[in-house]
Order: C-alpha cells, then sequence, then structure tokens
C-alpha cells in the first residue's frame, strides 16, 4: 500500500509531459491560415453549428437548413459542447477579429482538454497502480492523445470531452477512498458522457453493471458508493434532459443520441440500484442477487416497452442505397478487421487490448487493487468489442488500456530495482514492447512487405485516397466559389460540410446519416444520366455544381458508371445545361453554374 505522501501525482512531470504534448499537436498543425479549411467533417460542422448558434439559432433548434434538400436536416449533436467554444470565440472576439477568435478557439480549446485529460488520467494512474506506475502511465498517455488525433488544433467536435469525461469516471473508480462523493463523480461524468453522445453508452453501461455487481458481492461496505453512483448518475440523466429537451420529430432516427426513449430505461434502473442498495444493504448475499436480477428485468422490459428501435442497430433506418454506397466507406464505421486488411496500421490493435485484459487478471490478485482491475478488465473487453465492430472506439481504448499496461510495468519496474536483475530488465522491456499497438503493427507491416509481391502492395487506380481531397481546400482554391452569391451547391458529400464552413452556400449532402435524404439524392444525381440530372438541378433549385479531381466519389463513379454527370466533368465533357465559373479549366476545384433552372 502506498500511503497520501507517495500517492500523490508529481506536478513536475505533468507540466514536462503536456508541454511535449502541446508541442507534438502543435508541431502537426496545418499553418493557422489554413487551419479552417484543413478541419474534418465532424469539426467542420462543429464550428458551423456553434456559428449558427452565436448568431440566434434557438437552444432547442439543432436543424441544420444549409443542409440537405429544402427545410434542411435535423441534426443530434449537443449544445452542451456548443456553449464553451461559443463561450471561447466571444472571449477572443473582445479584442480579435471574429476569423482570428474562431482561430484562436481552434487552437485553445483542444489543446487545453489534452491538458484536462492528462492531469485527470495521471491521478488514476497513481491511485491504481502507485508512484512507479506514474512515468509509463503518462508516456503512454502521451501514445493515446497522439493516437487519438482528438486533441489537435482544429478538434471541436465533441469525442475529446467525452474522452475527459470517461477519464473523471476512471480517475474516481481507481480511487482507494471509496465512498459516497467517489460514486457521485463517477455518476455524474458518467450522465454527462452519455449525454454528449452516445459512443461511449457501452462504457457507461459496463461501469454500471460493475457497480451493481459489486454491490452484489460486497453488500454493506459497497453501500455508499452504490447509492451515490446511481443517484447521480439518475438525476443527471433527468437534469440533462431538462437542458437539452431532445426533439427527434423531423428525424427517422430514435437512438443516435440521448433521448427521453432511452433515458426512461437508465434512469429506472439507476434509481432503482439506488433504492435498494439503500434499504438491503444488510440483507443476505442471495436476497442481493434476487433484487438486482429483478431491476435487471424491469430495465430490459422498459427499454423494450420505451426504446424498442434502440435494441437494434441504430442505422436500421437508412436508406438501403445510403447504407450500401455511404455508410460502408465511412472510415470510423468501419471494423476493425477491415481497417486491418485495409493498410495493416492497427494490426496490434486486435491484440494489445488482450494482453491488456491478461494484465488485469494478473493485478485482481493484489487484494488492494483487485476491484479496480476487475472494473478495467470489464470496461477493456467491452471497449475491444465496439473497437471490433466499429473502430471509433479505439479512442477510448487506447486511453483505457493506460491504466493496467502502467500498473503492471510499476510493478515490474519495482521489482527489478529491488533485484537488479539483467533478466528482471529484459523482461520489463519485452512487456513495454507488447504492450505498444504500434510494435505490432510494424513487425506485422515489415512481414507482409517482405513476403507480398511488390504488384500487389500497389493499386493501379488509387480509387481509395478518399476525402483526401488534395487541392481542393484552401484559401486560393475555394475563393471562387466563396465570391459567390448564396445558393444551392450539388458536390460530393466529402465536399459538404466543408463547403458550409468556408462559404455562405447550402450544399446538397454531407457526411452525416441525419442528412441521408441529400445523400440519397446526391447518388441519384451521380447514377442518372443527362437528362434526369437536369431536371434534379431544376427540381432543387440548384445554383452550382461543384467537381473537386480528387474527391473520392465522382472519382470512383467515373469508373462505374459512365453515364452519369461526373465522368463528363471528370474528363472536361460540360453539359449545355452548365457554365464553368472557375477561371481555370485546370484547377483541381471546378465551379460549374447551373444555367436552366425554369422550365422551357
Amino acid at each position: 500500500m502506498h500511503n497520501q505522501e507517495q500517492a500523490k501525482p508529481s506536478l513536475k512531470i505533468f507540466l514536462i509531459v503536456y508541454l511535449v504534448i502541446v508541442l507534438l499537436l502543435l508541431q502537426r498543425m496545418p499553418p493557422i491560415s489554413d487551419i479552417s479549411w484543413m478541419l474534418n467533417n465532424d469539426d467542420a460542422m462543429r464550428l458551423v453549428q456553434v456559428r449558427d448558434f452565436m448568431a440566434g439559432q434557438g437552444w432547442f433548434d439543432l436543424t441544420q437548413y444549409r443542409l440537405g434538400l429544402e427545410g434542411g436536416s435535423s441534426m443530434h449533436w449537443s449544445r452542451l459542447i456548443d456553449l464553451p467554444i461559443a463561450a471561447l470565440i466571444w472571449i477572443f472576439a473582445i479584442f480579435l477579429p471574429i476569423a482570428s477568435a474562431e482561430t484562436a478557439t481552434m487552437i485553445v480549446w483542444p489543446l487545453a482538454l489534452a491538458g484536462v485529460v492528462l492531469w485527470v488520467m495521471q491521478r488514476a494512474i497513481v491511485s491504481f497502480g502507485g508512484k512507479s506506475a506514474e512515468i509509463f502511465g503518462v508516456i503512454f498517455m502521451v501514445l493515446a492523445i497522439s493516437v487519438s488525433k482528438k486533441f489537435e488544433p482544429g478538434s471541436l467536435d465533441h469525442h475529446n470531452v467525452q474522452l475527459v469525461m470517461v477519464a473523471v469516471t476512471l480517475m474516481a473508480m481507481m480511487s482507494a477512498n471509496r465512498g459516497m462523493k467517489v460514486g457521485v463523480i463517477a455518476g455524474l461524468s458518467s450522465a454527462f458522457g452519455l449525454t454528449i453522445g452516445l459512443e461511449v453508452l457501452l462504457f457507461v453501461a459496463t461501469v454500471s453493471l460493475f457497480v451493481a455487481l459489486k454491490w452484489v458481492w460486497v453488500g454493506k461496505p459497497a453501500q455508499r458508493e452504490t447509492t451515490g453512483f446511481s443517484l447521480a448518475f439518475g438525476v443527471g440523466l433527468l437534469m440533462a434532459m431538462l437542458i437539452i429537451q431532445p426533439d427527434f420529430s423531423g428525424s427517422a432516427f430514435r437512438c443516435d443520441a440521448l433521448g427521453f426513449d432511452l433515458v426512461l430505461p437508465a434512469v429506472i434502473g439507476a434509481l432503482g440500484l439506488s433504492m435498494i442498495a439503500r434499504i438491503s444493504g444488510d440483507a443476505p448475499f442471495i436476497w442481493r442477487v434476487l433484487w438486482v436480477l429483478v431491476l435487471g428485468v424491469v430495465v430490459l422490459l422498459s427499454a423494450r416497452f420505451f426504446a424498442p428501435a434502440c435494441l437494434s442497430n441504430p442505422f436500421d433506418p437508412l436508406y438501403p442505397d445510403v447504407a450500401r454506397q455511404w455508410l460502408g466507406r465511412i472510415s470510423e464505421a468501419q471494423t476493425l478487421l477491415h481497417s486491418v486488411k485495409s493498410d495493416g496500421k492497427n494490426f496490434g490493435l486486435l491484440f494489445v487490448p488482450l494482453v491488456v485484459v491478461i494484465y488485469t487478471i494478473i493485478l485482481a490478485r493484489d487484494k488492494t487493487k483487485t476491484a479496480q482491475a476487475v472494473m478495467l478488465g470489464m470496461v477493456i473487453a467491452a471497449a475491444y468489442a465496439m473497437t471490433l465492430y466499429q473502430i471509433r472506439g479505439l479512442y477510448f481504448m487506447l486511453m483505457l488500456c493506460a491504466l493496467p499496461i502502467s500498473a503492471i510495468l510499476g510493478m515490474l519496474y519495482a521489482r527489478y530495482k529491488i533485484s537488479e536483475s539483467l533478466r528482471a530488465g529484459v523482461f520489463v522491456i519485452v512487456v513495454l514492447l507488447i504492450s505498444i499497438p504500434d510494435m505490432w503493427s510494424a513487425v506485422y507491416l515489415s512481414i507482409k512487405r517482405l513476403t507480398q509481391p511488390p504488384t500487389q502492395m500497389t493499386n493501379t487506380v488509387d480509387l481509395n485516397n478518399k476525402g483526401r481531397l488534395s487541392g481542393c481546400f484552401s484559401p486560393d482554391a475555394t475563393k471562387v466559389l466563396a465570391g459567390l452569391p448564396a445558393g444551392m451547391v450539388i458536390a460530393g458529400t466529402d465536399l459538404g460540410a466543408g463547403f458550409m464552413n468556408v462559404t455562405p452556400h447550402r450544399v446538397l449532402g454531407a457526411n452525416f446519416h441525419r442528412g441521408q435524404d441529400g445523400i440519397l439524392a446526391g447518388l441519384q444525381f451521380a447514377w442518372a444520366d443527362l437528362t434526369a440530372a437536369e431536371g434534379m438541378l431544376r427540381e432543387w433549385r440548384a445554383d452550382y455544381v461543384v467537381f473537386c479531381q480528387n474527391d473520392w466519389l465522382p472519382m470512383r463513379i467515373s469508373y462505374n458508371n459512365p453515364p452519369g454527370i461526373w465522368p463528363h466533368l471528370y474528363h472536361n465533357d460540360i453539359p449545355g445545361f452548365l457554365s464553368r465559373i472557375s477561371e481555370n479549366p485546370d484547377d483541381m476545384l471546378q465551379v460549374f453554374a447551373f444555367t436552366q433552372k425554369e422550365e422551357q
């Protein structure tokens, strides 16, 4: 056991490591003048949503009126993220032009969150693994923050805040001082993380299950912690519903964000657990088991009654063509195995989580760490399952792995310092290397290069160059489009959010499932012959057609669907109903005006 003095995290280590992280992230930053043009889809749309909010769009109105067909698209992103970003922009705008204030916010916001997540995780690492684990843990956090790319300048989307909330929950659950306070902190952070996005649903559900099982196993000693967690979680969700008041009436999707359908079963479970833990703390083990089983059945029945759609794939409401042609190429929706087959860079993620689960089993043998190690094993297994299903889970999994990895390395290093044995030192190095996903990936890719013929390592047609859009997103490339009167733009979905961000125009489609009507319309436009395409432009009252020669979708269709409009533009065969606006026909981004809006 470590005493209180030994368990204090080092401020010096924090400052040094945070400085390294900041320098690393700043080194990746594009030129300040280009940062708005280099945002990914989610970050660009977040900035658009924040601007709309600052311009007077209502707190409860999440419609993107410049996305999709007439009437816009109902979005599901939480205003709880818009608010602090808008506040920072307002503060910087006091002494900077608004564009510079936005840029300053795009730099300060993610870097500040990187400091918060490091500070919180350092405390969790020391609480669980002791001082000997600290240096290993913060170094692994550098890797986790770097790989996640969620704290780089320009990262405005909600995933970085969710990582902070997961870290706060871990810090509370790793604390040696069990009690009501720990439960309340973990419950509130879980509720807030769930409110801003359902990506943490599996993590929160696993933590909740652990809290319930721990109470069943331990009984009275876990009563205050269990009561604090479940009460704070349930009340936190109810308060969140009052603050955000989600409206799903304008969408076919019911379970892509926290709404009353999901909150009711969660609150029933949370408040039910709080009640039975409060009144049955002294009950025999068998009665605690029965109480939790009954509560589980009630929660499942309430989910079946109030949220039946949420018991299936949340993307089931997608139109078949959209699911097949669009969702299948969204990178964060890919499975881990698909990602590994694609480029092999994530090969290590197939094995490191399994190794780390073994670490938790070893650490659980220490009675002072048993409960925390079991919880970590559960949440890492859940995160691994999520990552196998969708690669977006890796952001959370890497951070979760920092705790067992640092604890096991700290324990082994402490033994090495005592014995000063060469074998013990080598073992520390081996465990360190097999705990780093990139080491596995490097070995895999090296073997692949040695065993695979060169002709199989290359593509004759670069159809997998998705979303890079090289040469089409910069101030110079978009200045023609940005200078045109606001109108309706028809372009590939990979361009949509960026155009909304840097121009005043409305776009038909962008990479957001809530805008599936516009995505489907864009696919139908791509498949149509020239006569049908002209009719669609007239029906949509389109103003501009924009083509990027490095845009993945038109490039792909130019090979797969020769009669469509995009192949004509790709081969510089301009239909009569379009007129070129771009000054140079060799520019990567070509802008055309639709010249026949009215029926003849």
